[in-house]
């Protein structure tokens, strides 16, 4: 029999349960606004705890007065959970035994605090002594959950399984060990109190983004859209996320911890007053169940609001993080800076598009490419329900200002006076995209492929530190691939299992390779007064690939060569408030603003007064574009059943 460390129930109320907040109301009360958004939650935490949708639950660590966490705190388990854990660890120790250090359990099931209808899950995080792949963490987790479903007595737990190598133990990760679980197999490790570091954020802000990703997901996947469990299970988990990513950017403010949701809220709405509303919802959607009458809304209503909250929530976690990290005038210092370049444009303020992308070459792949033919198809992404309604076109000129000849047309007849944007149409001839691809599969040997879990494509500096420390999940990845499995993979029947993104049902793969001279559109050869920023690149994407809002510092021309391609821009002046990535983060230039979410509490200034002035307009095989600096854009990717979206482009600034 293994030993463990188990206690009573009654232990459970007296070690772990946070006091009553009858004498604490001041701190978890939520200021209710003159128009609450949800008329059927409770407005204040008191209303939601008497009407059951919330269990006041948990405890707050208070930090040291040099920000040390202190002492290890000894958390154990019900002893109703014995012969359960028992099996796990049995089945763990069978599995992969020689490797493992310690066993924890956390989550519900260590504080007491879990449902015996099946909400809870078993939260388990395993210390190794060496790095335990994802095929195999997956292949202990589903040995877990056949041993769990074999004892009656408990409810159907989901289980969540982590692996970690005892030298990759995260500073976060390591304060919910010692105060957060309980050990069920080895020992605490007896380690130095553990002391804040002012001078780096955790990771689980870092990454709350990747988490909304992860979310959304559940609403994307067509054979799963209709379980309702499943989406508020997402919403849920983000809802959780946020209000701990948020108490942990507290620390330096509060002087405290928390892990559980009720005292996050409570620490949360301390740190963060001004938004005690989204707060408060963000508890309540986190803790709705059927049994509470899911906090008195629908399903369908529950999801919207939930979602919505969610949303709210990141963005509010992404905009302290940034504070913090970049500090609080970031967001102005960078438009003020764009705005000096704007009234300059000297290229010693230019932030150039040109940089070094790094990757390594894949190696020779052993796989089998059907090459497209004219009765194949290539994939198609839905296209994102956008809420802006331009209000207006971009300028169109025509064609016989230009140079005569259509196909190879001098940068200086093309780029006069560009102040605005503007379209000429037709001014070269559309290509096929199969001869396309043809052409490119004769003289590429590889070519660079951006890859993203989603079809909304985020472009991001790969070098970034951040990136190349594994601190941070990118929105995007650059891989250098054979021609023709990058061909394969643009076709809806490709088989080939995800570069990237192993979680993604599939991955997006949007070329962006450089021309080799006899494929350039643009004889640049003889221009004054300008230089090269980026390169002419081919641009390849599948049916709805969406490129997110973005500005570029430079003058930026881009000629349709098959399929469609529909761009929305935005003046500068709209740049203070799109909420720019500042200067330094891997997504520098990226806004933050989400055109699906005309309701973001975050960016009402730009939805209520530049979301209707963006210009539109469609290109056709054979159109040309061309924008100035600064200009934010938008771009989708249309094509039919057997085309591709395929762009030439080029970006230049002036040298005066």
């Amino acid at each position: 029999m293994l030993a463990l460390a188990f206690h009573t129930p009654a232990r459970i109320q007296t070690g772990c349960r946070f006091h009553s907040h009858q004498g604490h109301r001041g701190l978890y009360r939520c200021t209710q606004r003159s128009h609450h958004r949800f008329a059927s939650l409770a407005t204040t935490f008191t209303e939601a705890v008497s009407k059951g949708y919330v269990k006041d639950f948990g405890r707050v660590l208070k930090l040291n007065p040099d920000l040390s966490f202190g002492e290890n705190q000894t958390v154990t388990v019900s002893e109703i959970w014995k012969p359960a854990l028992e099996v796990v660890t049995a089945t763990i120790l069978e599995s992969i035994g020689n490797a493992v250090l310690a066993i924890h359990v956390r989550g519900s099931v260590a504080s007491g605090n879990y449902f015996e209808d099946g909400r809870s899950d078993l939260d388990l995080v395993v210390i190794m002594r060496e790095h335990a792949s994802i095929q195999r963490q997956r292949s202990l987790r589903d040995k877990i959950r056949a041993q769990m479903k074999s004892l009656s007595e408990f409810p159907p737990l989901q289980v969540d399984l982590r692996c970690i190598k005892s030298s990759h133990v995260s500073r976060s990760m390591s304060i919910v060990l010692r105060h957060y679980s309980a050990v069920i197999y080895g020992s605490r490790e007896p380690a130095a109190p553990i002391k804040l570091d002012n001078s780096r954020t955790f990771t689980l802000a870092m990454n709350i983004k990747d988490s909304e990703r992860v979310c959304l997901s559940a609403f994307e996947i067509e054979e799963r859209a209709s379980s309702f469990e499943l989406k508020l299970y997402a919403i849920q988990w983000l809802c959780k996320k946020c209000l701990r990513a948020l108490t942990e950017l507290a620390l330096t403010r509060t002087k405290k911890y928390a892990r559980e949701l009720v005292p996050c809220f409570g620490i949360c709405s301390q740190a963060y007053p001004e938004y005690s509303d989204a707060l408060l919802t963000g508890l309540q959607v986190a803790c709705a169940h059927k049994s509470s009458g899911y906090a008195g809304l629908n399903q369908p209503d529950l999801l919207r609001i939930g979602l919505e909250t969610a949303q709210d929530l990141v963005e509010l976690v992404e905009d302290v993080f940034l504070k913090n990290t970049y500090g609080a005038n970031s967001e102005s210092l960078e438009y003020a800076i764009t705005k000096q370049s704007i009234s300059t444009l000297s290229p010693s303020l230019l932030q150039l598009t040109s940089q070094v992308v790094e990757g390594s070459l894949a190696g020779l792949s052993s796989w089998q490419y059907s090459f497209v033919n004219p009765d194949g198809a290539f994939s198609r992404h839905s296209l994102p329900r956008i809420e802006i309604r331009p209000g207006g076109g971009v300028e169109e000129r025509p064609v016989h200002s230009f140079a005569e000849n259509k196909k190879r047309s001098r940068l200086a007849d093309v780029l006069v006076e560009c102040t605005t944007p503007f379209v000429v149409r037709q001014i070269t001839d559309g290509v096929d995209t199969l001869s396309i691809l043809g052409k490119l599969m004769q003289t590429h040997l590889t070519v660079a492929c951006r890859l993203s879990p989603s079809n909304v494509v985020t472009f991001c500096r790969s070098e970034h530190s951040w990136i190349t420390e594994r601190l941070w999940s990118s929105p995007s990845a650059i891989r250098y691939l054979r021609t023709p499995e990058a061909v394969h993979r643009l076709q809806e029947k490709c088989s080939l299992p995800p570069l990237v993104y192993k979680q993604s049902q599939r991955e997006t793969l949007y070329i962006q390779t450089t021309t080799f001279r006899s494929e350039q559109l643009f004889d640049f050869r003889r221009e004054k007064g300008a230089k090269i920023a980026q390169s002419e690149r081919i641009w390849i994407s599948a049916h709805g690939t969406v490129s997110s809002l973005h500005y570029d510092a430079s003058y930026s021309v881009l000629v349709q060569r098959s399929g469609k391609k529909r761009m929305i821009f935005f003046s500068p002046e709209c740049l203070g408030e799109l909420g720019i990535y500042p200067l330094g983060h891997p997504l520098h230039r990226r806004a933050r603003v989400n055109l699906c979410r005309q309701n973001s509490q975050k960016f009402q200034k730009f939805w209520n007064s530049f979301a209707s002035s963006g210009l539109e307009v469609v290109l056709n095989p054979g159109d040309l574009v061309v924008f100035p600096p600064f200009w934010s854009h938008y771009t989708e990717s249309l094509a039919g059943k057997n085309e591709l979206s395929v762009s030439h482009t080029l970006r230049y600034i002036t040298s005066s």
